[in-house]
């Protein structure tokens, strides 16, 4: 049966309607997906469930030709409520949004809506829902989002990039009005309340009118918000553009790969780089290449930890731009990921960080300069936190304690470097310091590490922060011990004198007041000088030393003062202190009246505004020169000491070498006998004394090789030595020995390495070196040997054990002769001579040695030998 033309045209009309309000919920669906947070974009969810909720109801049937179901019509007014609803408190949120209006607050507005449907269901039972749905809900909500609408146009600031925006706001604002107005028209019943208004016997004929112009406004309100989102688009996407490209760098896009591929750049990166945007782009440059090598594994090792933490990232590079030249730069950015927690793509902003980073060179300049005054200012400098621990001391102090500043770093000063006679004494002063009660001059002594002690004229000030509370003390010290060993001396002198020659007491004190006129200034002199010998600066002390003003000083060149020295040796001195940066001598000086001072100068060279400039620091040393001859003379005959001893050791070691060699002859000839067979526990027996023999022949051999290297009458042969040859042979020699404690060595091989050495000598330091790793090694541990190239042209080869290892303290005694290790290795045999022989034969061929080891880890012994081009043979 074919339906009538009458009832199938409103069916495609409400078809037509409802698809009409599922294509404007998507459109609205959509604008909010794309992220708007303000204004039209922050409500338009709610236009979407209107949208959504008003198609379904449309699509349901509703009984066109009077066989509604009756479950159909609870369910349509059910969908009209909800929709309008939704429809309303998208308006009221849009109404609010805008400034100077009046606040439509939720409950007077739902309220009224309520009590009006109430009123009309009980007025009009049958269609009193319906009315009041499409009248005093669907067309008000429509109306204030239109006027909502209106007023978005409105306030939107009217500049050529936002016309178009208006205009698409103002179309959505008549889409909905006409929505308002239709609205009024579609409700059935409704000429119960307007006569005037079609219905009755006219409504069928109007019915497919107001759902042709509902289904049209639809389409326009959605035609409106894609426009207006468009255009909303375009411009943010240009402003963001202008705001980016007049940054001091710019914001980019790219892949997380090794050349950083990039997919979006803003216009700053040409002028930070020297490359347009969509060269990177485009592909034509890495931005991974522009990053200079030195940082390049750095700024990838950077960013890859925090993506896989899942954290921004900050890091400083430098860039090298089109025209070679190296900028710093400072780049933000973090990782980009997707709802499963893949990596997308990495964004961020990279910035010149030129300007930051000649501030903080400027800085670290300024900071080396205090520094290198602070090392090589001849006084103590001492910083102490509030409660009397050890924040900072200077190298003057580590040298004159025996201190260092990482062993005293957190102690408390007065029980580590005070004598405990002065302890409570020295408590009260660091109390009243702290209080802003002045130390000046004050003498107290230290304690050295040797327990010496040293007298200290200490001058020292409380320090405070910026809210101005206590953060320590710092204190300067200088070294008197020996101006108050001469103060003690003059006293006692005086006394004597005094008691002695009555008459000479006028000449004694006049004495007495100039010799303490010049010990009150015998605290060493600073002076500076400039490339050309000319003295720019000097400080009392050194004045009064010389005799000079400082006006007068400052007038004069080295070569005024210098009594030991021509003015052209004067020159070629400045020259290699310059060259070399530092030095320390002897030397005699020329006072203004002529006579001569005999000084120690410390100078260091410091560059100043790219003008190198000397700081010299001068201490008179007439009673020292004294202490050195005689330390000179008993140097001489120490030397004459060792000399005879070496001389001693040789001809010793000669004598017994003959006696041992006839040993181990015997015991092999004794072990060889065929026809007389030694018994099972004799052969041990003989085994033994070979062992012993062969072990007392070996340390005989090194005291003889260390007494002849001492004397200098080892020679060493310079020849070719494949060092994976000689590897090889000595763990072939150890191989026994090693499957002995369950350790099985490893070499990866030497490839084509070869050394200019003595190749016995090579061979006896390394089994040295492999028998030790043995030795000391743990039961069924690593022994791993291994050559790689070194810088200056040498060669490593290094010998990993997994021991015990070594502390700094044993590392520092290894190398001596006859020194060895107590505690774990008390029980293993050795002499202490090996290492100091091995040692002394690597440096002789021309080498070093050295070590690395952690407590508990191991150690790794190694030794560095020259490369030589020709092929080696086996040592």
């Amino acid at each position: 049966m074919i339906p009538e033309r009458a009832d199938v045209f409103p069916a495609l009309v409400l078809q037509l309607h409802s698809l009409a309000f599922f294509l404007l919920a998507l459109t609205a669906l959509l604008t909010l997906r794309r992220g708007e947070a303000t204004g039209l974009g922050r409500h338009v969810g709610w236009l979407a469930l209107f949208a959504g909720l008003h198609g379904l109801r449309e699509f349901f049937p509703r009984g066109v030709s009077g066989d509604a179901e009756p479950w159909q019509a609870p369910l349509d007014i059910a969908l009209l409520f909800a929709s309008f609803l939704a429809l309303l408190e998208f308006g009221r949120r849009l109404w609010n949004d805008g400034p100077g209006r009046g606040r439509l607050t939720a409950p007077p507005v739902y309220g009224a809506v309520g009590l009006g449907t109430a009123a009309l269901a009980i007025t009009l039972p049958d269609s009193g829902p319906a009315i009041a749905a499409h009248c005093l809900l669907g067309a008000p909500a429509a109306a204030l989002a239109a006027g909502g609408l209106f007023c978005q146009a409105r306030t939107t600031m009217r500049v050529e990039d936002t016309v178009a925006i208006i205009r698409w706001l103002y179309l959505a604002t008549l889409a909905m009005l006409s929505y308002a107005v239709l609205t009024l028209f579609e409700a059935p019943g409704v000429q119960q309340l307007f006569p005037g208004l079609p219905g009755g016997t006219a409504a069928p004929t109007w019915s497919g009118l107001p759902g042709t112009m509902h289904t049209l406004s639809a389409l326009l309100l959605a035609a409106g918000l894609i426009g207006f989102h468009r255009r909303t688009t375009t411009l943010t996407a240009t402003t963001l553009r202008r705001v980016t490209d007049r940054l001091n760098g710019y914001v980019y896009r790219c892949r997380n790969d090794r050349n950083w591929t990039v997919t979006f750049m803003s216009g700053g990166g040409e002028i930070l780089t020297g490359h347009s945007p969509e060269a990177f782009m485009a592909g034509r440059i890495s931005f991974a290449d522009l990053i200079h090598p030195d940082d390049r594994e750095r700024a990838w090792d950077t960013v890859q930890a925090a993506v896989a933490e899942r954290r921004d990232f900050q890091l400083h590079y430098r860039l090298i731009d089109r025209a070679g030249t190296v900028r710093w730069c400072y780049e933000e950015g973090r990782g980009v990921f997707d709802s499963r927690g893949e990596l997308q793509y990495l964004e961020g902003l990279v910035r010149n960080d030129e300007a930051r980073q000649a501030a903080q060179e400027a800085l670290e300049r300024e900071r080396d300069f205090n520094k290198r005054l602070i090392d090589t200012a001849p006084v103590i400098i001492l910083l102490l936190d509030p409660q009397g621990r050890i924040d900072y001391v200077n190298r003057w102090f580590e040298r004159l304690s025996g201190y260092r500043l990482d062993e005293l770093r957190g102690r408390e000063w007065f029980t580590s470097c005070v004598p405990p006679r002065k302890e409570a004494h020295v408590r009260g002063l660091f109390a009243g310091a702290i209080r802003d009660e002045a130390v000046s001059s004050n003498i107290e002594p230290i304690a050295t590490r040797d327990g010496s002690e040293r007298i200290i004229e200490w001058y020292a000030d409380a320090l405070r922060d910026g809210d101005g509370r206590v953060s320590g003390l710092l204190a300067i010290g200088m070294d008197v011990t020996e101006r108050e060993s001469l103060e003690d001396r003059l006293r006692r002198l005086n006394e004597d004198l005094e008691q002695r020659v009555a008459q000479r007491t006028a000449e004694l004190e006049r004495e007495l007041h100039r010799n303490e006129a010049i010990l009150g200034t015998a605290i060493e002199g600073f002076f500076a000088v400039d490339g050309s010998g000319r003295i720019r600066r000097a400080n009392p002390a050194f004045c009064a030393m010389l005799g000079y003003g400082e006006a007068e000083l400052l007038a004069l060149s080295l070569p005024d003062i210098e009594a030991a020295e021509t003015p052209e040796e004067t020159a070629a001195h400045i020259q290699r202190v310059l060259a070399r940066g530092h030095d320390r001598f002897d030397t005699v000086h020329r006072r203004k009246d002529g006579s001569t001072l005999e000084v120690e100068i410390s100078v260091s060279r410091v560059q100043l505004d790219e003008e190198p400039m000397f700081f010299a620091f001068a201490r008179d040393i007439s009673l020292r020169k004294a202490a050195v001859a005689a330390l000179s003379r008993a140097r001489d005959e120490a030397v004459r000491t060792t000399a005879a001893k070496n001389d001693f050791l040789s001809r010793m070691s000669h004598e017994l070498r003959t006696p041992l060699n006839a040993i181990l002859g015997f015991t092999q000839l004794l072990e060889m006998a065929d026809d007389d067979p030694l018994s099972t526990g004799q052969g041990e027996q003989v085994r033994e004394i070979h062992l012993a023999g062969e072990h007392l022949l070996t340390l005989v051999n090194e005291t003889l090789d260390l007494a002849r290297i001492e004397s200098g009458h080892l020679e060493f042969k310079r020849e070719p030595v494949a060092l994976g040859a000689a590897i090889e042979h000595c763990l072939v020699q150890l191989e026994t020995t090693a499957r002995q404690r369950g350790i099985a060595p490893s070499f990866a091989g030497g490839g084509d390495f070869v050394v200019a050495a003595d190749p016995v000598r090579v061979k006896q330091v390394l089994l040295n070196l492999l028998s030790n790793a043995i030795k000391y090694n743990s039961e069924g541990g690593t022994l791993a040997v291994a050559c790689a190239a070194a810088a200056e042209g040498r060669v490593r080869v290094s010998v990993r054990d997994t021991g015990r290892g070594l502390s700094d303290a044993e590392q520092a005694r290894l190398f001596r002769p006859f020194e060895r290790l107590e505690s774990a290795y008390e029980a293993i045999e050795g002499t202490g001579i090996g290492l100091a022989l091995a040692k002394q034969l690597v440096e002789g061929m021309g080498g070093r040695i050295g070590v690395d080891s952690t407590p508990g880890e191991g150690s790794t012994f190694w030794f560095e030998l020259p490369r030589s081009d020709g092929e080696g043979e086996s040592a």
